[in-house]
């Protein structure tokens, strides 16, 4: 995934590399796959997919017991949405 020229492109790779893992139940490795889009989405700015991948982070760290930890992410997922619904609504108006 990092050899892609598009680093969008290899957050997503990475995503669908953790979801892979996660089905299969290698939920630290999905975690890994999952973090690391995560950061490439923060250092391109994609907040629509550092939602997506957070709230699969999220979904990961429920299957391990770490709720509170999943509870966190998924919060940060809400608020990311809400902005970015802000802005559409915004942008209509």
């Amino acid at each position: 995934a990092k050899d892609l020229p598009d680093k969008r492109y290899s957050a997503i790779a990475l995503n669908s590399l953790g979801k892979v893992n996660f089905i299969i139940g290698n939920y630290q490795k999905a975690a890994e796959h999952f973090q690391k889009s995560v950061e490439i989405c923060r250092n391109i700015k994609n907040k629509r997919l550092e939602a997506t991948v957070l709230g699969n982070l999220a979904q990961t760290f429920f299957a391990i017991g770490e709720t509170e930890k999943a509870k966190g992410l998924l919060n940060e997922a809400l608020i990311i949405n809400r902005a970015l619904v802000d802005k559409v609504t915004e942008a209509a108006i």
